[in-house]
């Protein structure tokens, strides 16, 4: 039942001596890890607080930074309305893909060509020509990765001109991919929309949000010759920035991303023994994988100052029951490999 907030931290001085911004493990500070059963905008609140004390107060942080999340944006909001000087900004590929999300669904021909995709991808997944077959489309944050969907169009076609897919009878690559030759003009129009939201993002992670980098973006833009039908979303894309870029001060840069800590969570899951058991105290292994690399004076300093009682006491006061101890619990009294009796299978 439990869910986790963790409070990334990132020394801007640091961060403003090179050029280019983007963010690495290197960077990242962890500040706070927030196990909880119930993730309300209270709890945010509570736990954005305990950490920018930590830190010294709100005179040491410029902002937060975060998705649009109902619960961390509500719990910021709370903090901000007595810390006027905090800034609240949100992750740029969130913001965009919102854009796109709310332009595609409104294009009675965006649903059926992810149907066509969709159909494809049964006719194909179980026959020798299973690696023609189109990404699987995501239930959640599909509009994040839309790319995936489009770039794939452009590997088939490429595949087809190059000779590559000439051993296939045309009668069956009609049947499988027939149905692209009558959407190569609405493709056109939605590459030339992940393309601005690309070139958007790349730009920000980069260099960040500043007034600078969306003058850059707009110079940019005009430049580039677009079809008529793609400035209304251009537009709207630029405004998603403008959104951020106004909440700062005239020369403040500060980073516009957090896909960093989409791979600090996927390294955490790979590293750790949790898999499949929920969260536990291999949380704190977040820690390690952050920061400067350690020599080996500082590992052992390091673990010097953090007894094992310290941790397994963080542990229990922060996790509590793991699905593991829950699982020993109601099995204790089974002997390795002995079955339930009826009765208490029935129980």
């Amino acid at each position: 039942t439990l869910k986790c907030l963790v409070n990334v931290g990132v020394n801007l001085d640091v961060l403003y001596k090179r050029e280019d911004i983007t963010l690495t493990f290197e960077d990242l500070e962890i500040v706070g890890i927030h196990p909880t059963e119930k993730a309300t905008g209270e709890f945010a609140e509570k736990s954005f607080r305990r950490d920018i004390n930590r830190l010294g107060g709100c005179k040491n942080v410029k902002a937060l930074l975060m998705d649009q999340g109902r619960d961390i944006t509500k719990g910021a909001k709370i903090v901000q309305e007595e810390e006027k000087g905090l800034k609240i900004l949100h992750h740029i590929s969130h913001k965009l893909s919102l854009v796109l999300k709310k332009d595609l669904k409104e294009d009675a021909l965006w649903e059926k060509y992810t149907k066509c995709l969709t159909k494809t991808k049964q006719l194909v997944q179980q026959t020798e020509l299973a690696g023609l077959q189109p990404p699987k489309q995501r239930s959640k944050a599909r509009f994040m990765n839309i790319s995936l969907y489009i770039d794939w169009f452009t590997r088939i076609q490429k595949s087809k001109e190059d000779g590559n897919l000439k051993h296939i009878p045309e009668e069956r690559f009609n049947e499988y991919f027939g149905w692209m030759s009558h959407f190569k003009f609405f493709y056109e129009i939605v590459q030339q929309k992940v393309g601005i939201t690309e070139i958007i993002k790349d730009t920000a992670r980069r260099g960040g949000y500043s007034r600078d980098m969306y003058k850059h973006l707009i110079e940019l833009f005009g430049l580039m010759s677009l079809d008529k039908s793609v400035h209304s979303f251009l537009c709207k894309a630029l405004n998603a920035v403008n959104e951020e870029v106004k909440k700062l001060d005239e020369r403040e840069r500060l980073p516009a991303t957090t896909e960093i800590l989409e791979s600090l969570f996927g390294s955490h899951k790979n590293h750790s023994a949790c898999g499949g058991h929920g969260i536990t105290g291999n949380v704190l292994t977040l820690g390690a994988l952050v920061g400067k690399r350690l020599t080996s004076e500082g590992i052992r300093k390091t673990m010097e100052d953090t007894p094992v009682q310290s941790m397994l006491g963080w542990v229990s006061d922060n996790v509590g029951d793991t699905l593991s101890k829950l699982r020993n619990r109601f099995f204790r009294n089974l002997v390795k490999g002995q079955n339930l009796p009826d009765s208490n299978a029935e129980v």
